[in-house]
């Protein structure tokens, strides 16, 4: 049997998109795996189920791995320029994922989401400390939500080579026992941050929105930057404002293909 999907990038950041209206049933774990793998299936760092219902439209998010993600900055633009490119909105919109609303707003070259407020955990996160302490030198470790968990580490310099030697480490910390996103994050200046993510369920990406959400959200909080920043990711970069207790994320999303993949047994 054949699944016909839609697949988008957002700063390197992919994405594979089915509509329930082209299969009548939600893949399993492991189909989601496979379809998923950059190997054996089509390749993407996640994948988008539907809409299921109309305004809010309702989506579901699933890691690289086949587990659920409550929300993801990324994917719920890549899925707003889904909706608008087949039709089913032709402006602004309201997404509902299981980790609350997201208003995505379209513009000529870029598409925004309002990601709503994140929490910063009063987590003394002691054990994680100590983990990292062993093996790094950091400023500081902070625990974060912006509807998914996040553990945003405070370094110097980051690296890709720390994103992927301690991320996995990280994000299967017995502290996290739902498992964590990691970020790096390095402040450049007030305008600038540079991070480095480890992503739940997905492994080391180029870019993510939620990720760069919750650390502009830190580096906020913590007065290193000012309420408008630009986040440099390995993908490229976002642009991030924080108003009032809302977070806002834009850049480009790209279409790259729409094909078909083999359900195998």
């Amino acid at each position: 049997m054949r699944i016909s999907f839609s697949k988008y990038h957002a700063l390197g950041n992919d994405y594979l998109v089915v509509d329930p209206k082209r299969l009548s049933f939600l893949l399993s774990t492991e189909q989601i795996a496979r379809i998923c793998h950059r190997n054996y299936g089509v390749g993407a760092d996640g994948l988008l189920w539907g809409p299921l219902e109309s305004e809010p439209w309702k989506v579901r998010i699933f890691n690289a791995d086949g587990s659920e993600a409550e929300k993801s900055g990324n994917g719920t633009r890549i899925f707003g320029k889904f909706l608008f490119d087949q039709g089913y909105v032709t402006q602004d919109c309201s997404l509902l994922t299981s980790g609350g609303l997201v208003e995505i707003h379209f513009s000529d070259k870029e598409i925004e989401a309002n990601l709503g407020k994140a929490q910063i955990f009063e987590d003394p996160l002691e054990d994680v400390r100590s983990f990292l302490q062993a093996r790094i030198p950091i400023h500081s470790v902070h625990y974060v939500s912006v509807g998914n968990p996040h553990l945003v580490i405070v370094v110097n310099k980051t690296s890709e080579e720390l994103a992927k030697t301690l991320g996995p480490l990280l994000e299967n910390h017995p502290h996290f026992p739902q498992r964590t996103n990691v970020q790096w994050m390095q402040v450049l200046d007030r305008k600038n941050l540079k991070i480095e993510i480890w992503e739940r369920g997905s492994g080391y990406t180029l870019a993510s929105g939620t990720s760069s959400c919750a650390c502009a959200w830190v580096a906020h909080f913590l007065k290193q930057t000012d309420p408008s920043v630009t986040v440099h990711m390995q993908g490229g970069q976002a642009n991030l404002q924080i108003q009032k207790d809302q977070i806002f994320m834009s850049s480009q999303v790209t279409f790259i293909a729409e094909g078909t993949w083999e359900i195998s047994s």
